[in-house]
């Protein structure tokens, strides 16, 4: 479904998930430290971003998606809110929206669509003895995929659920597999929420929220 700009390795297999590797090293934002919370800015692209180094190289704005969707800019909105939430509410990382191109992660379109979604992590020089700070990531959506903000419709592909998959690589997690989790690289109807393998990996890398708990893809954070 999605390929992170990165080498994978398997990384605690009875837990169902599965770290990025940079290098021999593994992926988080905030201090180089598992188990430590971090801030991520976040903002969409617009149509001279940049984009990263390997999957999302040529990126514009989420325009065309929500064109040939016919979604709204409120509705992506949500389900981007809704996927983040996702993970904030199960692990000790957060996420602040920013507009200038400073942002940790950038989301958009593919120039060139290919696949469904990808996710591109890039590095930074400060490393750990075993943890790579990332110093960007991106997200970029094919907008010729048929999407949808519902569980099933033909063969759409639910937005929430790729965004929260695709922001679980940009937060350090690889795919533990074929199936059983969200962040497994088979799309699956089936799974509406983080799964316990999600769920132990991200609180191995941010350590736990102050109240834990996954909610349902889609669901929008409270207000």
């Amino acid at each position: 479904m999605s390929i992170a700009a990165a080498l994978s390795v398997p990384s605690h297999a009875d837990d169902a998930y599965r770290l990025l590797d940079l290098g021999g090293h593994a992926v988080k934002w905030g201090k180089p430290q598992l188990g430590t919370g971090a801030v991520i800015t976040y903002r969409l692209a617009n149509d001279e971003t940049s984009g990263g180094t390997v999957n999302c190289r040529s990126i514009t704005s989420i325009t065309p998606l929500l064109s040939r969707a016919r979604l709204s800019q409120p509705a992506f909105d949500r389900a981007l809110e809704g996927a983040m939430h996702a993970w904030s509410a199960t692990a000790n990382v957060r996420f602040v929206r920013i507009t200038n191109d400073s942002a940790d992660l950038t989301i958009g379109a593919e120039q060139t669509p290919d696949g469904i979604a990808y996710t591109d992590v890039t590095p930074s020089s400060q490393t750990s003895a075993s943890i790579a700070t990332p110093q960007r990531a991106v997200v970029c959506l094919n907008p010729r995929v048929k999407w949808t903000l519902e569980r099933k419709r033909g063969n759409a592909k639910v937005l929430g659920y790729v965004l929260e998959h695709e922001i679980g690589h940009a937060l350090g997690l690889d795919h533990p597999g074929p199936s059983g989790e969200l962040m497994s690289f088979e799309y699956s109807d089936k799974v509406q929420s983080l799964q316990p393998g999600d769920i132990a990996g991200i609180v191995v890398l941010y350590g736990k929220p102050a109240h834990a708990g996954a909610i349902a893809l889609n669901a929008s954070p409270p207000r």
